[in-house]
């Protein structure tokens, strides 16, 4: 994103890496959980949640799930978030369903879930996709991995700095569904002892990011952002 301002706005911009806060207890509840897996009769699936949009490279799923499928018939497609839409105004639960007539039994769209709701389906995702053509180091990622899910993201979008190809996740091309797809595949073809420990190494960054204090570091931004704002302003 800020390569993105500094080219069209000439704006330099500060970064803060987004704080992490997994030490709150969530009350659980799984009725989102259980009718999933009422209507997916392998109980596997891959998930995305958060804004469903162009921007976010959900309209990439499309001929992901056309390219997975016919060697996977029984994995789950779940999206999660509200519906912004194709430019064109389409939905793009419909453009998804459109593009995929064969295999609509394997595809669930839920609007935007609380928190506790969703947190059951995330830590149950055989892993979460995150195709973003570009993104502010998303905070969908991050929650995916303090729950232990690998995450499938794209390169020069924000979250290939999140996301350590092969360890914590897999990075695929921007904008390639044959890219994400072969990654996808790369994260089902896992043995146990692989899925085992690259969960190990999601949890020692997720301890990295950790000791970070990012909330410290905010802080402190605001701290300087104020104090220049006064002496602007004497």
């Amino acid at each position: 994103m800020r390569k993105v301002y500094a080219r069209y706005e000439n704006c330099k911009l500060d970064f803060i890496p987004t704080p992490l806060d997994i030490n709150k207890p969530i009350k659980k509840d799984n009725f989102l959980l259980e009718k999933i897996l009422r209507k997916l009769p392998s109980k596997q699936y891959i998930l995305y949640f958060g804004s469903l949009s162009r921007i976010k490279g959900v309209d990439l799923m499309a001929d992901v799930i056309n390219k997975l499928s016919p060697k996977h018939p029984k994995l789950g497609f779940v999206f999660v978030g509200v519906d912004y839409g194709l430019p064109d105004g389409k939905p793009l639960s419909e453009f998804i369903y459109g593009q995929c007539q064969k295999y609509k039994k394997q595809i669930l769209f839920f609007t935007y879930q609380p928190r506790k709701r969703l947190h059951p389906v995330i830590k149950n995702a055989y892993g979460i996709a995150a195709p973003s053509r570009v993104d502010n180091y998303p905070n969908t990622c991050l929650e995916a991995q303090t729950l232990g899910i690998p995450v499938i993201g794209t390169n020069n979008s924000s979250i290939d700095e999140i996301i350590i190809d092969g360890k914590t996740g897999f990075i695929a091309e921007n904008s390639s569904p044959t890219s994400i797809a072969s990654k996808v595949e790369s994260l089902l073809e896992m043995s146990k002892k692989e899925r085992l420990e690259m969960q190990k190494e999601i949890a020692k960054n997720i301890s990295c990011i950790l000791k970070e204090d990012r909330i410290k570091i905010l802080i402190k931004y605001y701290e300087k952002v104020i104090k220049e704002y006064k002496e602007q302003n004497k």
